[in-house]
């Protein structure tokens, strides 16, 4: 038998370029969120999901499983998500009013009304944003149920909504999607009608202005999002065109070839990526260069005719999409391995099929895939550990010794040559 000696290394260069693991939960969802503090999955599930319906899911994506479901009204649709970690606000299809969720208890928390017209009734949320430093303020642009028409970006501080908002200042554009990039500043695109514009919106005490309006700025109606990176000078759209926000006046610094679906930003990695899927084809996952807009993968995930909504990205290599029947998480092997913190007091090797533990007495050993999965489960005194159930690949090992001290490594699982 060869001995085969692996050490603890960043090195996985044996594992195909950019490969991805795909993993399924059959779903029906409105919208998709991440939010990195509680590293959870939320969605927005609908009545037809049956007597957890009309709420938000809080979902594991490293186990695949719905840890609880939380009611917070009539038709739940869009999201928005604050940066420290506190709060969800949530858009309702079935009531002009926005709710949000304490992500700290796990409940329902303040309920708003968002005004009315006095022809065409009450406003409902067509999108939302939080500021990013103070996340009991929200930003919401507003439409009614009986007509598409744009009734202004407006500001709320706990539910209570700022005196001006677009729909009094002049010029008056539209701005259905709305994004805050800092505290004082919103960029907004209209999504509705021909002229297409691409707005910035100022903010202050008194509520929000518009101040730069850019007609006919993109030409494609089908776009639902778009992310800025992390120094706040470029925007990605759906299906792919790249916004420069960095000078006075933005431009389409280009597009993505091929990047014709929803777009996802991994801020951590500075990836940006497209689930693709129209209904007509299988859908696909591509992630892109934001430097070179070359393309760097693709994988083909799914069943054909399936339709993509949202896609988002999450911590270590992990990504994640909602389609109209599922949610599909896909695991970076490489980003994953390479984004864990491990500790280095621990040496370890495979002989065959066994795994030898050196430098400590260990009682206790689980190894988990990259989804967080546990694949051997070993107590007691024992340092030598059988691992031919394991496919070949990288495996997380956590242990503990007999004083109660933790050490978390890396295992690549080689194949055993005779």
């Amino acid at each position: 038998m060869k001995k085969l000696l692996f050490f603890v290394t960043l090195c996985i260069a044996h594992l195909m370029q950019g490969q991805l693991l795909v993993t399924s939960y059959p779903i029906s969802a409105k919208d998709l969120a991440f939010e990195p503090i509680s590293n959870k999955l939320y969605l927005t599930l609908p009545s037809d999901y049956g007597t957890n319906g009309n709420s938000i899911g809080i979902f594991n994506y490293q186990n695949m499983s719905m840890e609880k479901t939380v009611f917070v009204g009539s038709e739940p649709t869009r999201m928005a998500v604050s940066n420290d970690g506190k709060y969800i606000y949530t858009a309702f299809s079935g009531s002009s009013t926005v709710r949000r969720l304490n992500l700290l208890t796990k409940t329902a928390d303040i309920q708003f009304q968002l005004g009315n017209d006095p022809v065409n009734g009450p406003f409902y949320a067509y999108d939302l944003t939080v500021m990013p430093n103070n996340s009991e303020t929200v930003a919401i642009s507003r439409t009614t149920a009986s007509t598409s028409q744009f009734y202004g970006t407006a500001i709320y501080d706990n539910g209570v909504v700022r005196p001006v908002n677009t729909t009094s200042t002049l010029p008056n554009k539209s701005s259905y999607l709305i994004r805050f990039s800092k505290d004082s500043v919103i960029w907004g695109f209209n999504n509705q009608n021909s002229s297409k514009e691409f707005n910035k919106i100022r903010v202050n005490s008194s509520g929000c202005t518009d101040i730069l309006n850019i007609g006919n700025f993109l030409s494609n109606s089908g776009i639902t999002n778009f992310e800025i990176d992390n120094d706040k000078s470029t925007a990605y759209f759906d299906f792919g065109t790249v916004v420069d926000l960095s000078n006075g006046s933005p431009y389409v610094l280009g597009t993505f070839n091929g990047g014709n679906g929803r777009v996802a930003y991994d801020k951590n990695n500075d990836i940006v990526c497209y689930a693709v899927g129209n209904g007509s084809t299988t859908p696909v996952f591509k992630r892109y260069n934001p430097q070179t807009f070359l393309a760097m993968d693709n994988t083909v995930v799914g069943t054909s005719n399936e339709v993509v909504i949202k896609a988002v990205a999450c911590k270590n290599g992990y990504y994640a999409f909602i389609t109209t029947n599922n949610l599909y998480v896909l695991a970076d092997i490489q980003l994953s391995a390479i984004n864990t913190k491990f500790n280095s007091d621990l040496f370890v090797y495979q002989s065959g099929n066994d795994l030898f533990i050196q430098n400590a007495d260990i009682t206790e050993v689980n190894i988990t895939d990259l989804r967080g999965i546990v694949s051997v489960h070993e107590s007691g005194s024992s340092n030598r550990i059988n691992i031919a159930n394991l496919s070949s690949g990288v495996y997380i090992i956590n242990a503990k010794d007999v004083n109660g001290k933790s050490y978390n490594t890396k295992l690549i699982k080689r194949q055993v040559i005779n």
